[in-house]
């Protein structure tokens, strides 16, 4: 409901009408661009309330419970891991740049109608998969990962 009455004010700041132009005006050219779309975007990527849940995604960018999932996913994939980290450093920098590779395939809810799945305490399921195995259809290369509370 937040998000539709946040939606409603930006329309109505711009002087549009959230069904588009009237049919009066339709057709005939001047019509307004509802919104600006990087505008909006950012005025929605706030925190998620919970009488928004369950929040699945397909495709797109994840929502985030706990840090930079890219970066998770990234450091997932090292044999390594977190051991040795040191945020700053260039080598820091060069896995924040690599993590950019990775691509949301699916965002999952863990809460469904006030239910936990798979007995977590809330958060989200993502998968993923780096750019350029998307672009040759290499499912071989997608991964899992979980952000909980």
């Amino acid at each position: 409901m937040r998000r539709q009455l946040l939606l409603l004010r930006v329309l109505a700041a711009r002087g549009a009408h959230p069904r588009g132009p009237s049919s009066a005006s339709a057709g005939r050219g001047g019509e307004l661009v509802p919104f600006n779309p990087l505008e909006y975007f950012i005025a929605e990527s706030g925190e998620l309330d919970d009488h928004e849940r369950p929040y699945h995604r397909l495709l797109g960018h994840p929502a985030s419970i706990q840090g930079d999932p890219y970066l998770d996913v990234e450091i997932d994939t090292r044999p390594q891991g977190w051991d040795g980290w040191d945020d700053g450093s260039p080598e820091a920098l060069a896995i924040r740049r690599r993590a950019l590779r990775w691509r949301l395939l699916l965002q999952i809810d863990a809460t469904e109608r006030d239910e936990l799945l798979l007995n977590q305490d809330g958060g989200f399921f993502y998968f993923w998969i780096p750019a350029d195995a998307l672009a040759v259809h290499d499912w071989s290369q997608a991964r899992g990962a979980l952000q909980c509370h």
